[in-house]
């Protein structure tokens, strides 16, 4: 009886602590691409209003393309614009596929998703912040890119 209650704390104890620390969802945004194709004139943007400086957020960025994407990576630039106008650019790569040609991300039948974390991020200022993505290939054209969803986590600790 008392080994049973001491797994029961533990386990009740380990739930705890692993709840002390979790993210909720502060912000999501799906873009779809207009037939599959991503032209470099098509810029998705993205608008948060920031109330919170305290706060840390987890930043993901989801990409969806079909199996029929034909390259194993696309380069974008993340700009961003504070709420004081400053704007920065960056590059990023997003792998989708390995070397041997198999898929990098979540596959579920011919779509395969692939993300980039960018993790425990704060903001210095209250304020709308914008990000603008842009595809940063050679190609005018990226051919079966679905969409893109840009979320922002709120990591909270209770």
């Amino acid at each position: 009886m008392i080994i049973q209650t001491m797994k029961i704390s533990f386990i009740l104890s380990l739930l705890l602590l692993i709840s002390s620390c979790q993210e909720k969802v502060f912000y999501t945004k799906t873009y779809s691409f207009n037939k599959n194709v991503w032209s470099r004139k098509v810029l998705p943007k993205f608008a948060i209003d920031i109330k919170d400086t305290l706060s840390s957020y987890d930043f993901n960025i989801s990409f969806r393309s079909t199996t029929d994407y034909s390259y194993s990576n696309c380069w974008i630039f993340i700009y961003s614009i504070s709420p004081d106008k400053k704007k920065s650019k960056e590059a990023f790569e997003i792998k989708f596929a390995r070397e041997d040609g198999t898929w990098i991300g979540k596959k579920t039948g011919s779509i395969v998703e692939h993300k980039i974390t960018f993790p425990n991020k704060k903001f210095p200022m209250k304020g709308k912040y914008q990000f603008i993505i842009e595809q940063a290939v050679i190609q005018k054209e990226l051919k079966e890119l679905l969409d893109i969803t840009f979320i922002v986590n709120k990591r909270t600790k209770s």
